[in-house]
């Protein structure tokens, strides 16, 4: 690959971990990998006939299976064969777990050479597919002990205090989940990091305690873990050494919305990469950026055109439409109620920036190809430019609606 034709992540992406350039979906990208070697071409002896045997006893167990040349995911840590779990009825993001074998793991970050298998298993979206199935997920009633603090002072001490007993064996929560419904809230979401799993059980057999109904008014989301980046180097951290970044340091590295946008873009069912010099950078590789210049675009274009004469309430003719360009913008600005709708129902928020960096893209292509205003001073204002006008506003009015939802700003000029 050419450094010069790929951006800063791009580049930092294959000095990390090589395998995951492979897996980049852009156009791009996989136009420059189109003569790379192909994995299943290079396996050793003793992989090949592994491979050989693993497709023999599927043929034999009459399973049906795909072999995907270009498959990395998962290959920089796996070895031989790796499994994946997805159901139909989880839409695009259909995989509900996965692993495999990591025999030299162990060895390769310091420990002893021994063997080693993995998986991960998503919670939420397996009781999404057992739902999808009329299964109800069975609730474990394990609360021994409920802590309910009055006051700011016995809060204090409530959190030291059901820290002891769950060191003691004792399951034991707070009372955060009954504030939330207190406040008037049906349905109360919690996250929880990727070695909290074990919570997940207790504190529906609490919301249970309250009357509740698990899993109707409560939810627990499991997240991944957070890998920074800074300088093209992974950001090392430690409890023990006393190097962990929290979120306040994130915010005030990079900014409340670049914050707020770069956790929101990756599913909670991935690790995330954030990259704290590209969250830094007014260039279109930062994706924050990239969509709110385009809503500051949308806003220079409508107050340039009210320069030339050409007003939004002058007239509207949706047949004039006619441009290729058009009808993509058109298409993508009508899927946004969808995508929202969608983000919403699978619990996937990240579907929205992915979105509006999508929308981005067509709006800048449709900017290229259709003038909204006349070309010329002495060109005449015409229901074509009014019209592109409001194709414009209607790209604006999503985009800082799309942002709105993630708690980020929709500046008119930058």
């Amino acid at each position: 690959m050419n450094p010069q034709d790929n951006d800063d992540a791009t580049r930092a992406r294959a000095r990390i971990n090589p395998l995951r350039v492979l897996d980049d979906k852009r156009e791009q990208v996989q136009a420059q990998l189109a003569d790379a070697p192909l994995p299943p071409d290079h396996l050793c002896a003793q992989c090949a006939d592994h491979f050989t045997a693993v497709q023999s006893m599927l043929t034999d167990l009459a399973v049906p299976f795909t072999i995907d040349k270009r498959l990395v995911r998962g290959l920089d840590y796996y070895m031989r064969t790796t499994f994946e779990f997805v159901h139909d009825g989880l839409g695009a993001q259909s995989a509900v777990g996965g692993g495999g074998r990591y025999d030299g793991l162990a060895e390769l970050i310091g420990g002893p050479q021994v063997p080693g298998i993995g998986w991960a298993l998503g919670v939420e979206r397996t009781v999404l597919a057992l739902t999808a199935e009329g299964v109800e997920p069975p609730v474990e009633q394990s609360l021994s002990v409920f802590v309910v603090p009055l006051g700011a002072a016995a809060k204090a001490y409530a959190v030291g205090l059901v820290g002891s007993l769950r060191r003691a064996g004792i399951s034991s929560d707070l009372a955060y989940y009954l504030n939330k419904r207190e406040r008037g809230f049906d349905l109360a979401f919690i996250m929880l990091g990727a070695d909290h799993h074990g919570y997940v059980s207790r504190m529906m057999a609490m919301c249970a305690a309250f009357g509740d109904t698990p899993h109707e008014n409560l939810e627990i989301l499991i997240g991944q873990m957070v890998n920074l980046i800074q300088d093209g180097e992974p950001v090392r951290m430690s409890k023990r050494a006393g190097t962990v970044v929290v979120l306040e340091d994130l915010v005030e590295a990079v900014g409340v919305d670049a914050a707020r946008y770069a956790l929101t873009r990756f599913s909670t069912d991935s690790m995330i990469d954030i990259d704290l010099d590209l969250l830094t950078k007014s260039t279109n590789e930062n994706p924050v950026f990239y969509v709110q210049y385009t809503h500051a675009r949308t806003c220079n274009v409508t107050r340039l055109a009210g320069e030339d004469g050409v007003h939004l309430a002058d007239g509207f003719d949706p047949s004039l439409l006619t441009h290729d360009s058009e009808a993509a913008l058109l298409a993508i600005l009508g899927d946004f109620p969808r995508i929202v709708a969608q983000a919403a129902r699978m619990r996937e928020p990240h579907r929205v920036p992915r979105y509006l960096e999508d929308l981005a893209g067509r709006y800048h292509k449709w900017y290229d190809d259709c003038r909204v205003r006349p070309r010329e001073a002495d060109e005449e204002v015409t229901d074509l430019h009014r019209t592109r006008l409001w194709l414009n506003e209607a790209t604006r009015v999503v985009l800082a609606n799309g942002l709105g939802l993630l708690g980020v700003s929709a500046p008119e000029r930058l």
